[in-house]
């Protein structure tokens, strides 16, 4: 995946339901033509639909060299507003000291609990914490 965090910090990959998805492949361009680069993690919110249902398209944010969001997190309601929620407050923000998007953090840590199981309530409040 390396050799892909060289050219953007941020990779916004659209999986179709019928492709298979491993995280060891993540970099690789004939598996995942569908790929978008950028250096601002805010471009890709307004790719990503608000209404996903399981089997369908799956989206996946990678930071560098590792996963910050999965769609795959907003299929209960209180996780989708909390994911919301974070987008329309945190956009246009920036961290203090690298001036990247702000938003990279709270989806960093919804991720990250969503990824270790923790009920969606813990998710969401994980996505909100600083508000």
């Amino acid at each position: 995946m390396n050799n892909l965090s060289n050219k953007f910090r941020y990779w916004l990959l659209k999986i179709e339901s019928h492709d298979t998805f491993s995280i060891t492949n993540l970099s690789d361009y004939q598996k995942y033509p569908n790929r978008i680069g950028s250096d601002n993690v805010e471009e890709f919110l307004d790719q990503i639909p608000k209404e996903i249902s399981q089997g369908q398209t799956k989206y996946i944010i990678i930071n560098l060299d590792r996963i910050i969001f999965d769609s795959d997190m907003l299929f209960t309601p209180v996780v989708l507003n909390a994911f919301l929620l974070i987008c329309k407050y945190h956009r246009g923000q920036k961290r203090k000291g690298d001036g990247f998007p702000y938003l990279e953090h709270p989806l960093e840590v919804g991720y990250t609990l969503w990824q270790n199981k923790f009920s969606d309530d813990i998710v969401a409040a994980g996505f909100c914490h600083d508000l």
